[in-house]
């Protein structure tokens, strides 16, 4: 295992680019071939191709039939919007019951109920004070646990262990083949159970099983692979990987730039750089861990993030695939498409404050969707509109051994959901200029930058596994790679947001000259009901900014004048209360004056004068208030507000 952080990584680059115009002709290119999988926010629509029915699962001869179907909460939402119970349905009445999507869909759902086999092998043959641990539960969701163990909890693997002996079920048919064949990724677990049971050794039984999704059927094989087990005989058998030098080209502050695997070795090239980082913590090995498991051991459930329908409606699902889930990069890729919401409004996803202001001093041409909706004057109308991040240009030139990063950042794209319909121009234009600025926005979002190193990590964990150049290579290895707890969350409260701009100050750029009003409204989704729907959410959001001051919009001259009109008018209120003061006090006193008194009429007359003045300098003061040149001349603006909820 050779590392390198030198300047190779340039040389290996302009090389690789210089063979790609042959290599590219002969092979058809060299972009990654699992590309389509790691979509964030929402998966690309694939290709229709033609498949050969397949029937459901049924028991081999033999194996027994574990039906799990009573303990399903089928209505429960998944990554696509279908229930569980509408997929199942779906697959039922379809001629190709186990399409791609229908099994992405369920297996984060159903593949756990595998849990069962452990009582059920225990039931077949009892062992009178024996009981086993699932390694699984040895580490839970959240906690610091090898990369292996997601794995496991997941369901397509189980492992039970104690008293000197463990119970291994694989998903597949022959224990022994799969024993074989899946030994990088078990021999782990089984290590790990030999030194939680203080053995030397354990006596292994294998099973293979089949988790039927359509009939909710868990199939076991009842006669188990045998084997005894021992450190010594669960060794590697592939060329080894080095962890620590691998932590350590990771950790010392490099750009990965390419690889190189052949006869057994694997060299990393890179480039020296600032730190990088994911989920705002150095880049580490951890990271590349993830996403090789993401990328080799996803099963029908390939690396994404996606915010979906919740079964309360102010809520939207987090959903990941390739278990990337409570991981720095889960994070990173979950608060990159929450950054789609900045994008389109302007305000904070996490804070939920306004920050448009902030990313226009750092990028004075940014503008939001919202804003270019506003200054385009598209039409009004409700539109639902489903954004994410795909890695279509994610790519390596390889000569088969050696691969170079040609590129490695992600694309933004969007898509009406409502209709089949292209996106207006505002969304087009906002999508496109994120696009071409991202390394703008990647230094005002640390996300974005993490984005790309993501990407990088991908290229060649990717290429690793499509050119098969590291056939030699134990890089299960990575799957025994600690993990630390990054937690993820599991849903998060919609954003209700109003942009409020004036339309006469459009640009012929398609943006406004003085930028929107922003607000976010989130108050109204957490006293709205679990069942409101989002057109009734927006409609709420628009009434209440219909209800605010909107003199906020004129220009600063206007609102000047607009000031000091309301500072004379507060001055015209006072002197009026001031002389029905003084003509109450001269009618409460006149009564009481002595004719006779010339001391006392003259004062009492002194009071009178005084009244009148103060009512000539009222009505001076009004007559000037009211001389249509001293109004002021305000040009009211026309205002569009545009609400949005997601």
């Amino acid at each position: 295992m050779h590392l390198s952080r030198s300047s190779l990584a340039r040389p290996l680059l302009a090389a690789l680019l210089a063979l790609s115009i042959a290599l590219l002709a002969a092979a058809g290119g060299f972009c990654a071939e699992s590309k389509d999988s790691w979509e964030i926010g929402k998966p690309k629509k694939a290709a229709k191709t033609q498949k050969a029915p397949k029937a459901a699962l049924s028991a081999p001869k033999g194996w027994l039939s574990v039906r799990y179907g009573e303990l399903v909460e089928r209505g429960t939402i998944t990554h696509s919007g279908r229930t569980i119970g509408g997929v199942l349905n779906e697959m039922a009445s379809s001629s190709f019951p186990y399409q791609d999507k229908n099994l992405a869909d369920l297996q984060p759902h159903l593949e756990p109920y595998s849990f069962i086999l452990g009582e059920v092998a225990t039931a077949l043959a009892p062992e009178e004070g024996q009981s086993y641990s699932s390694i699984a539960a040895d580490y839970p969701e959240g906690s610091s646990q090898p990369a292996w163990a997601a794995l496991f909890r997941e369901g397509r693997y189980q492992l039970f262990y104690g008293g000197g002996k463990a119970r291994l079920f694989l998903e597949g048919e022959k224990p022994s083949s799969l024993f074989d064949s899946l030994y990088g990724v078990i021999r782990h677990p089984l290590l790990d159970a030999l030194e939680k049971s203080g053995q030397k050794s354990l006596d292994l039984e294998v099973y293979s099983f089949k988790n039927d999704y359509l009939t909710q059927a868990i199939y076991l094989n009842p006669k188990p692979f045998t084997k005894k087990i021992s450190s010594e005989k669960l060794k590697s058998k592939g060329s080894p990987l080095p962890l620590a030098d691998l932590e350590a080209f990771f950790s010392a502050g490099v750009t990965l730039e390419g690889a190189e695997a052949a006869g057994g070795d694997f060299f990393l090239y890179g480039e020296p750089s600032a730190q990088k980082t994911i989920a705002g913590k150095p880049l580490s090995l951890e990271d590349f861990a993830v996403i090789y498991r993401a990328v080799y051991h996803s099963g029908q459930n390939p690396p994404y993030i996606s915010l979906d329908p919740h079964e309360e409606n102010r809520y939207a699902k987090v959903n990941f695939g390739g278990l990337l889930e409570n991981t720095g990069v889960g994070k990173t890729v979950l608060e990159a498409d929450k950054l789609f919401k900045t994008i389109g409004t302007g305000i904070d996803p996490n804070s939920r404050k306004p920050i448009l202001g902030e990313i226009t001093k750092l990028a004075p041409d940014f503008a939001t969707e919202d804003e270019r909706t506003i200054a385009d004057g598209e039409e009004a109308g409700v539109f639902r509109v489903r954004y994410w991040f795909y890695p279509d240009k994610i790519r390596t030139v390889t000569d088969g051994s050696m691969a170079a990063i040609e590129e490695a950042a992600f694309t933004a794209n969007a898509e009406r959901m409502d209709r089949e319909v292209t996106l207006g121009k505002a969304q087009r234009a906002a999508i496109d200029d994120l696009n071409k600025n991202i390394a703008l926005y990647s230094g005002i979002f640390t996300p974005f930058d993490e984005l790309e190193t993501i990407g990088r990590l991908m290229a060649i964990a990717t290429w690793l596994r499509s050119s098969g150049a590291a056939k030699d290579i134990d890089l299960d290895a990575l799957l025994s790679v600690n993990l630390s707890p990054v937690p993820t969350e599991k849903h998060t409260l919609k954003m209700l947001a109003a942009t409020v701009g004036k339309t006469d100050s459009a640009t012929k750029e398609g943006k406004l000259a003085e930028k929107p009003k922003v607000y976010c409204l989130d108050e109204i989704i957490e006293k709205a009901s679990p069942d409101v729907t989002d057109n009734e959410l927006l409609a709420a959001a628009k009434s209440h900014v219909d209800t605010f001051d909107q003199t906020q919009f004129l220009a600063p001259s206007e609102q000047e004048q607009i000031e000091a009109r309301k500072v004379e008018r507060k001055r015209l209120e006072g002197l009026e209360a001031e002389l029905a003061r003084q003509k109450k006090e001269l009618a409460q006193d006149a009564p009481g004056v002595r004719l006779d008194s010339r001391e006392e009429v003259d004062a009492y007359n002194a009071r009178v004068k005084k009244a009148n003045d103060l009512k000539d300098e009222l009505m001076a003061a009004i007559a000037a208030y009211n001389d249509p040149a001293a109004k002021p001349r305000i040009k009211r603006p026309r205002l569009q507000t545009v609400t949005s909820v997601g």
